[in-house]
C-alpha cells in the first residue's frame, strides 16, 4: 500500500531511583526519529555518545540537563541502549518500534473509499498495552471511519510471533485531492516529549509490474 505515516512516541522512562547525576530516557521510542535524554549534560554534543544496540544515535542538539537524539533507522525491537557525557554513563534497557501506515490510495474522489492499514513492529515480548492514536489531518477531503481522531490499544495478546500488530480501517472522500493520516504512539504525563513526531509521506501502491522506492 502507499506509505502514509511512521510515528515517535515514548512511553515510561528509565532511570536511576533519587540519582539525579544520572541519565534518564524513554523506555520506547521509533527507529529514525528523535526522542529526549535528560540529564547532566554540557550543552557540548561534541563528547556525547549514545550508543542503541551497536548503532550509535545521532545527537540532534544539546543543551544542559536534555539531549534530543535519533534512534537508527535500522533499530527495531527489544534492544539495550547506553548514554555517556563528560564522564557519566547510564545504560539499560530500550525498545524501539516502527508504524507504518499505507493506503491502496492516497487521493479520492468524493464518495470514493480505500482501506487504511496500520502495522506496528518491534512489539515481541510487550507485557503492557501500548497506545496508538490516529489523526486525520485533512478533514476537509476524508474522513477516517469511526472517527477523524481513534485510539487504538495493543494488547499483548494482539501481537504475533514476530513482533507485529496489525489494523485496518476505511477511508472515504469527502472532496477530491490527497490525503494525510498522522500515527503517534503518544506520550505519557510528566514526559519531556509533549509533542510526538509524525512524518506523513505518502507513497505509491506497488504493484507486480512496479517497484517503487518508499519514502523515507
Amino acid at each position: 500500500g502507499k506509505q502514509l505515516a511512521r510515528a515517535l512516541f515514548a512511553l515510561g522512562r528509565l532511570a536511576a531511583a533519587g540519582a539525579s547525576d544520572r541519565f534518564s530516557f524513554p523506555e520506547l521510542g521509533q527507529s529514525g526519529m528523535p526522542f529526549p535524554i535528560s540529564g547532566p549534560f554540557d550543552g557540548n554534543s561534541a563528547n556525547t555518545t549514545v550508543k542503541i544496540r551497536d548503532a550509535n544515535g545521532k545527537v540532534i542538539a544539546e543543551s544542559p540537563r536534555v539531549a534530543i537524539v535519533s534512534i537508527p533507522q535500522n533499530v527495531v525491537g527489544p534492544t539495550n541502549i547506553a548514554v555517556q557525557d563528560n564522564g557519566t554513563s547510564t545504560s539499560g534497557n530500550f525498545r524501539a518500534l516502527k508504524i507504518d501506515l499505507t493506503a491502496p490510495k492516497t487521493s479520492l474522489l468524493k464518495g470514493e473509499s480505500t482501506e487504511l492499514h496500520v502495522e506496528v513492529q518491534g512489539l515481541q515480548g510487550i507485557t503492557q498495552p501500548v497506545p496508538v492514536q490516529l489523526q486525520n489531518q485533512t478533514p476537509s477531503n476524508i474522513n477516517l471511519n469511526g472517527g477523524n481522531t481513534q485510539n487504538i490499544v495493543i494488547q499483548p495478546s494482539q501481537v504475533t510471533t514476530g513482533g507485529t500488530f496489525n489494523w485496518s480501517g476505511t477511508v472515504t472522500g469527502t472532496g477530491a485531492g490527497g490525503f494525510n493520516i498522522t500515527g503517534t504512539l503518544p506520550t505519557t504525563a510528566g514526559s519531556p516529549t509533549s509533542s510526538p513526531a509524525t512524518k506523513p509521506t505518502p507513497t505509491p501502491t506497488p504493484s507486480p509490474t512496479t517497484n517503487p522506492r518508499p519514502v523515507t
